[in-house]
């Protein structure tokens, strides 16, 4: 199977490579032109055309944002407070007085409050956001709020996370598929700059299927009708997805579609995505 894939290190690189790349001739031959700027289906791309799509790709998709609970920034405070283990020592200086120290004339009279990191695990997390067009904005916040909550659920107990946002797709014998890193290990989630690609179905239909119409990797000309199918959920559909990441550059160890988790609670999609 000839597979063309790339990783990029967050959305902006991501941005970057699309804003220089040339849509193929077959793209352009369409009726109606490329699906990325399709202005005839404003419901079913999500935005009435990649401009505007671009602007909640670039500034962030308040509208998206507040479909996933605010609970979930909560959940993000506790973990990064976990992540500092806080230890009190004796110092000559400090934020308050040792007074038997003090009154044993000790020169280290004072109290203070130091903060180490504690060094954890990474592990690397890939959501492909391929679906349907049956599947409702509503029903992709729901999932994605899962997702991010089952997430800072895996790094309150010490882990942490590189997120992945991901689309793998398959023609004959070829597959494509573009990893974008949305999340890194180190960073707080940043909720509205994720919400965009995580719920709203634009990022799929216009940014995604942009990455399709501009590669020159992919030698099957049925890409322009098409723009690949989404690979089913199954053992075989697995390792697929997981050689297209692997021919990107990602090395992970599972992948998980809005199909494996829609039906999981939290404690169900942190164990799946945790599976080795």
């Amino acid at each position: 199977m000839h597979i063309y894939a790339k990783s990029f290190c967050n959305l902006d690189s991501f941005a970057r490579f699309l804003d220089g790349a040339t849509v193929r001739p077959e793209f352009l031959a369409r009726d109606l032109g490329p699906s990325s700027v399709r202005t005839d289906g404003a419901k079913w791309y999500g935005t009435e055309n990649f401009e505007a799509a671009d602007h909640l790709f670039q500034y962030g998709d308040t509208k998206s944002a507040r479909k996933m609970a605010p609970a979930s920034l909560q959940k993000a405070a506790e973990v990064r407070a976990a992540d500092l283990h806080p230890r009190r020592i004796r110092s000559v200086a400090g934020f308050t007085p040792n007074v038997t120290a003090v009154l044993q004339g000790r020169p280290k009279t004072m109290y203070k409050i130091i903060r180490q990191n504690v060094e954890t695990k990474v592990i690397t997390v890939c959501y492909d956001c391929a679906s349907d067009w049956t599947v409702k904005d509503t029903d992709r916040a729901a999932a994605a709020l899962k997702l991010v909550n089952a997430v800072l659920g895996i790094e309150k107990k010490g882990y942490r996370v590189n997120l992945y946002i991901c689309a793998c797709l398959e023609s004959l014998n070829e597959a494509a598929g573009a990893f974008i890193k949305i999340k890194d290990s180190g960073a707080y989630m940043d909720r509205k700059k994720m919400a965009y690609p995580l719920v709203n179905t634009s990022f799929f239909r216009r940014h995604m299927f942009k990455f399709i119409e501009t590669n020159d990797g992919l030698q099957d000309r049925g890409w322009a009708g098409h723009y690949g199918f989404a690979i089913p959920k199954s053992a075989a559909g697995l390792e697929k997805r997981l050689q297209i990441a692997k021919a990107a550059g990602v090395n992970v160890k599972n992948i998980v579609s809005y199909y494996d988790i829609k039906n999981l609670d939290e404690a169900g999609i942190a164990a799946l995505l945790m599976k080795k």
